[in-house]
């Protein structure tokens, strides 16, 4: 209603936080604490990790006079990535479901006076079905109204957290170390050829033996 003060009017908050922090581990109770110290709870919290990016998610609800200064709370916690805020404005669908609720608590007790004084079976049994659903729809009322005020008087942040991993680069080497580890390697590698060479003609001895016994033994009776 436009009469209410802006003190009592009822406001659900919703927020919505991504931040880049150093530890996900030190950060993600910090959050939790922070619902608990400002009258809430955590009411989900889910993690994943991929290439070097590890991330946790929590939806937290907190009481909604410290809505303001949670946010600043969460901001302090890392490097903000985005944030977003938003409220709606429910006083007036509250005040319409109370004028409901009112209107059907009537026509209940009226449903209630007849059934007392019908004596008819079928007036009995149509009294009845409207009762209840009148009493239905008070039922349907008095949840949307439950709602409604738990939404108003807990604030919902969802709150991202993000941990990027710390790629190690390799340490830089002066001329001499680089050129050390170069002729090791060239050493290495000259050794490995000489090794595969002797090897190889290890193996193929039975052909190129008898072929080189031959070639000597010809070459000894020309002489």
């Amino acid at each position: 209603p436009p009469n209410v003060s802006a003190a009592n009017r009822l406001i659900i908050k919703t927020g919505d936080i991504s931040l880049r922090v150093k530890s996900l581990e030190a950060t993600h109770p910090k959050v939790e604490s922070l619902a608990k110290k400002y009258g809430g709870f955590v009411e989900s919290s889910s993690r994943s990790s991929g290439y070097q990016v590890k991330n946790a998610y929590l939806t937290i609800r907190i009481d909604a006079a410290n809505y303001d200064t949670s946010f600043n709370d969460l901001r302090s916690f890392g490097d903000v990535i985005s944030e977003s805020t938003s409220g709606q404005d429910v006083t007036t669908q509250v005040a319409d479901n109370e004028a409901r609720l009112r209107q059907m608590r009537l026509e209940e007790q009226q449903y209630e006076e007849i059934l007392k004084k019908t004596t008819k079976v079928s007036d009995i049994l149509q009294v009845r079905k409207y009762l209840s659903e009148v009493r239905q729809n008070i039922e349907s009322i008095e949840a949307q109204l439950k709602s409604l005020k738990s939404l108003a008087s807990l604030s919902t942040i969802t709150v991202n957290l993000e941990q990027r991993e710390q790629v190690a680069t390799a340490p830089r080497r002066d001329w001499l170390s680089n050129t050390w580890v170069q002729a090791l390697s060239r050493l290495n590698r000259l050794g490995r050829t000489v090794v595969s060479f002797a090897i190889n003609l290890l193996v193929l001895a039975p052909f190129w033996l008898p072929i080189a016994v031959g070639i000597w033994w010809f070459s000894r009776r020309k002489a």
